[in-house]
């Protein structure tokens, strides 16, 4: 578990190879497929073995709210979620891991695209490099596309529905209204 600045926590799920120090890693970050349940995405999942089958070290970086992580949480996302990958890397490091690649899956593309431009010069030096697929450039027209598709539409909505459903449980009452879900 990775602590954050407001509290928070983000989970990395990690595969290591037996030399971990000698090993570039790859971190995973997954999109909207991991805010719909607790399972892991099967995009993580997939880059994961076949990158420590190659050889690397592995972390697939949670998001906050991201599958089974939405305890850990004290916000559905982050408000910079740069912040929380500039954390994470460093704490990756502190750990004794120095050279990375990112990869992201939509939102998760998004973010690692992102990320990129936004990091210290430190922490940008230990990136070897980074794959986005599928990153919504322009999150306004993403969501203008996705309000005029049905199927992303209730596929969003329902993704949404359910996390705002899983922090009812945890967060204080009265900070969701039920009725307007």
């Amino acid at each position: 578990y990775i602590k954050l600045t407001n509290g928070s926590q983000l989970a990395a799920e990690c595969l290591f190879q037996k030399e971990r120090k000698k090993h570039a890693t790859v971190v995973i970050l997954s999109g909207f497929e991991g805010y719909s349940g607790t399972k892991v995405p099967a995009f993580g999942v997939g880059v994961a073995h076949k990158a420590y089958y190659y050889g690397f070290n592995v972390i697939h970086l949670r998001q906050r709210g991201e599958g089974d992580t939405v305890r850990l949480t004290k916000s559905l996302f982050a408000a910079d979620p740069v912040d929380d990958m500039a954390t994470a890397l460093q704490e990756f490091a502190h750990w004794g891991l120095k050279k990375f690649y990112l990869v992201g899956l939509s939102g998760g593309g998004w973010v690692t695209l992102f990320s990129i431009c936004k990091l210290e010069e430190k922490i940008k030096e230990n990136i070897l490099g980074a794959i986005s697929i599928a990153a919504p450039i322009n999150f306004f027209s993403t969501w203008e596309h996705a309000k005029k598709q049905t199927l992303y539409k209730w596929l969003l909505l329902r993704i949404y529905k359910n996390l705002v459903r899983r922090r009812v449980k945890i967060d204080p009452k009265g900070t969701w209204d039920m009725e307007q879900l």
